[in-house]
């Protein structure tokens, strides 16, 4: 963490901190990092769902805290005071802007005031459709609809045994769309599923890692046919070099991962040693890091990633998560590139 401290906070933020132009509150960054840590499924939670995503996201998000007023010039959105954000359409450095209203532009939905969202078609700020509305995706219906992929409008769900697919008749909450197998010319229905509980479930009982359930402390989610389906939990572990299947968390010991490649529905595999430095990336397990701490995949070789200053080919490659001009940067505004929003 040392060295990615320093080039982020320390690289971006110092300056801005030391100028005033940002309040630093040491104490919710660490809250920010006692839960990121002390919550292994957090990444797969959404903050709507999950006090912990949530206090996780305030925590982080707070632990910033802006100066600069609506209408000052700024970088970033961590230099905005209160309900506001850095607007970069034209230029950067730009401007700090107040959240927008219904109708004004924005990128995503945190640009828009509380209980308005950032239409994907639009990209502007839009009130969540009743039944009937217009809508690009789910968030852009009222609560307990949903957008019909076909017909691009909000409607309401499916209840359980209703006739179902996955374009207009979407299956409601706690509801899964499943073709009847006794009678393969017969439409699918909504049936009862667990998927969806954010319920800790037991060995042998469905599982999933995105949307829940999960499995109990101790047991694996195996994935059945790819990494975004469901799974099963099981207490299966393989040894170093020894037979394994694509799951989360690994079945393999520490220091090795599952060569499994799931994303191609691919779930047997072996047990291999974590790659290092100089070592070809690793290609299977999902969630498994292609390559070790501090390192990242270029030409499908592990190389250290770079400090403020070192070449790069991609952003990933650099501690600060910026690259410009084939060089790891911490100037905000360094790869700057006008939106393309009217």
């Amino acid at each position: 963490m040392g060295v990615m401290y320093e080039d982020t906070l320390t690289a971006i933020y110092g300056p801005l901190i030391e100028q005033g132009r940002i309040i630093y509150h040491g104490d919710l960054a660490r809250t920010c990092l006692n839960i990121y840590y002390s919550s292994e499924c957090l990444l797969f939670e959404s903050e709507s769902d999950s006090e912990p995503m949530s206090e996780y996201r305030q925590a982080c998000l707070d632990m910033l805290e802006g100066t600069i007023p609506t209408g000052g010039q700024c970088s970033l959105d961590a230099e905005c005071a209160g309900e506001a954000f850095c607007r970069l359409d034209t230029a950067c450095p730009g401007t700090c802007s107040a959240l927008g209203a219904v109708g004004d532009s924005c990128e995503y939905d945190d640009q828009c005031q509380s209980g308005i969202v950032c239409s994907y078609d639009s990209s502007q700020c839009v009130q969540p459709s009743p039944a009937g509305g217009p809508c690009a995706s789910d968030e852009e219906c009222q609560t307990g609809l949903v957008c019909g992929y076909a017909t691009s409008l909000c409607v309401a769900p499916q209840p359980a045994g209703a006739v179902c697919d996955y374009d207009d008749l979407r299956c409601g909450e706690g509801l899964s769309c499943e073709p009847n197998d006794a009678d393969p010319t017969a439409p699918s229905t909504c049936v009862a599923t667990s998927i969806g509980s954010d319920e800790a479930v037991s060995a042998g009982e469905a599982c999933d890692m995105f949307v829940g359930p999960s499995c109990t402390d101790g047991l694996r989610c195996v994935f059945l046919t790819s990494p975004y389906g469901e799974g099963v939990c099981s207490d299966v572990t393989a040894a170093a070099g020894a037979s394994c299947q694509a799951a989360y968390p690994s079945q393999c010991p520490t220091g090795y991962y599952c060569d499994a490649v799931a994303a191609e529905g691919l779930i047997d595999g072996t047990c291999q040693p974590t790659p290092q430095v100089g070592d070809p990336c690793a290609d299977g397990e999902v969630f498994a890091p292609a390559c070790p701490l501090y390192a990242t995949c270029v030409a499908d070789i592990c190389q250290p990633m770079q400090r403020v200053g070192g070449s790069c080919e991609d952003d990933d490659q650099c501690y600060t998560s910026l690259c410009a001009d084939s060089v790891c940067s911490a100037d905000p505004c360094a790869d700057f590139e006008p939106s393309t929003n009217e």
